[in-house]
C-alpha cells in the first residue's frame, strides 16, 4: 500500500484540510483545540502547543502528545496546585505559570530545552523546584517573586542566569551556582532577603548591575577570578554585608556599589582596580578602613560620603581627580594623605569633616572646589 504523505514548513492552510489524503504529516505548530477536532482523521501533528484557550477548554491536564506549553498558558490560574509536564514537552513559554498562587510542586521533565520569560513568576506557593539537565536556557524572571522558593536546582547546562531570574525570592537562603555559567543578568537575586551567603565560580567573568540589591541579610560573599567589573548598586543596601573577597580580575567598581553597607567594617580594593563609581561607600557608617590601591585614577562623586568611621585615607599616588563631596561628613577623618599628582578636588570634597585639622596639598593641584574643607583646617602648599 502506498501512503500520500505532505509535509508542511509555514503556516496552517484551510484548503490543505478540506482535502482528502491518505495521511497527512503536519509539522508547523497548531493549538491542542486544532488537533482534537481531526483526531478522527487521517493527519499526524507533530509541533502541538496547549495554548491559554485550550486551558480555559480543556483542563489544567497537559495531554501527552501536548510538545510546546504556549504563553500564558496557566496564567493566575490560582487554583492549579500541582502539575505534570509530559515527556513530550520541549520548550515552556514566557509568562506560562505567571500567577500560579497555590502552586507548590511542578515536574519538569528531560525533554523540556528551554523555560521562557516570567515562566513562574509570581507563583507564591513553590517552594522547590529542579531543572533538568536538558534545559540550556532559563528567561528573565523566571522565578521572580516566587516568596516560598528555598531550594533550586541548576544544572550545568545552563550558561546564563538572565536578569531578575530569582529577584524578591524571599525564603531563599542559599544556591549554587553551577561552574558552567558565565553571565548572571541584571538584579538577578535582588530583595533576596534570606539570602546570607553566595560564591561567584571561576567560569563567571559578567555579572550585571543590582545583582544582590537589596539583600539585606546576605553577609558573606565570594568572587572568583574572572570577574571583570562591579556594576552599579550591585550590593545597594545589604546591610548585613560583612565580609567580600573580590578578586584581582576587576578592574572597576560601579556607582552606589556599597551604598548603606551598615555593617561593612574594612574592604580591601585588589590592585586591578582603576576607578571608583560615584556614591560607591556612601553611608557605609561602620566602615572604619579601606585600601584602595595603586592604579587607581578616579574616585567618584560622594564616594565615601558620610563614611563616619572612617578615620584616616591614603590615596595612592596616581589619583587625578577627586570628586564632589567624596569624603563629605566623614567625621573621624582625622588624616589624609593627598598624592602629588592630583589635579582636582572636587566642591565639598572634605565638607564638615570636622576632625581634619590639617591637609597638605601638592602644587600639582589646579583646582580646588568651593567648601573643600571645614573653615579650621589648616591648608598647606608642598611644591
Amino acid at each position: 500500500m502506498r501512503t500520500s504523505a505532505i509535509k508542511f514548513l509555514s503556516t496552517p492552510n484551510k484548503a490543505v484540510f478540506e482535502k482528502v489524503f491518505y495521511r497527512i504529516i503536519v509539522w508547523f505548530n497548531v493549538d491542542f483545540e486544532t488537533v482534537d477536532k481531526n483526531k478522527c482523521r487521517n493527519f499526524e501533528f507533530y509541533n502541538i502547543i496547549y495554548t491559554q484557550t485550550d486551558c480555559e477548554k480543556f483542563g489544567n491536564n497537559i495531554p501527552s502528545s501536548v510538545t510546546s506549553i504556549g504563553e500564558y498558558c496557566f496564567f493566575n490560574c490560582n487554583s492549579l496546585s500541582s502539575v505534570t509536564i509530559q515527556s513530550n514537552v520541549t520548550s515552556i513559554a514566557i509568562g506560562c505559570f505567571c500567577g500560579c498562587s497555590s502552586l507548590t510542586s511542578i515536574t519538569i521533565p528531560f525533554s523540556v530545552i528551554s523555560i521562557g520569560d516570567q515562566c513562574f513568576s509570581l507563583c507564591k506557593s513553590l517552594s522547590s523546584i529542579t531543572i533538568p539537565s536538558s534545559v540550556t536556557y532559563i528567561g528573565k524572571g523566571c522565578f521572580h517573586k516566587c516568596d516560598s522558593l528555598s531550594n533550586v536546582t541548576i544544572p550545568l547546562s545552563i550558561i546564563t542566569i538572565p536578569g531578575m531570574c530569582f529577584r524578591g525570592c524571599n525564603n531563599l537562603s542559599s544556591i549554587i551556582i553551577p561552574s558552567s555559567v558565565n553571565h548572571i543578568g541584571n538584579n538577578c537575586f535582588s530583595e533576596c532577603q534570606n539570602l546570607t551567603c553566595i560564591a561567584i565560580p571561576s567560569s563567571v567573568t559578567f555579572i550585571d548591575e543590582g545583582c544582590f540589591y537589596k539583600c539585606c541579610r546576605l553577609n558573606i560573599v565570594t568572587i572568583s577570578f574572572g570577574v571583570k567589573s562591579i556594576g552599579d548598586k550591585f550590593f545597594f543596601k545589604c546591610g548585613s554585608l560583612r565580609s567580600v573577597i573580590l578578586p584581582s580580575s576587576v578592574t572597576s567598581i560601579g556607582n552606589f556599589c556599597f551604598y548603606k553597607c551598615g555593617a561593612l567594617k574594612s574592604i580591601t580594593l585588589p590592585s586591578s582596580v582603576t576607578s571608583i563609581g560615584d556614591s560607591c561607600f556612601i553611608y557605609c557608617i561602620n566602615l572604619s578602613s579601606v585600601t584602595i590601591p595603586s592604579n587607581v585614577e578616579l574616585i567618584g562623586n560622594q564616594c565615601f560620603k558620610e563614611c563616619k568611621s572612617l578615620s584616616n585615607v591614603n590615596l595612592p599616588s596616581y589619583v587625578k581627580s577627586i570628586g564632589d563631596e567624596c569624603f563629605s561628613k566623614c567625621n573621624k577623618l582625622s588624616s589624609v594623605k593627598i598624592p602629588k599628582y592630583i589635579k582636582t578636588i572636587g566642591k565639598c570634597c572634605f565638607n564638615e569633616c570636622y576632625n581634619l585639622s590639617n591637609v597638605t596639598i601638592p602644587c600639582s593641584v589646579t583646582l580646588i572646589g568651593n567648601k573643600c574643607f571645614p573653615l579650621k583646617t589648616t591648608i598647606h602648599i608642598s611644591y
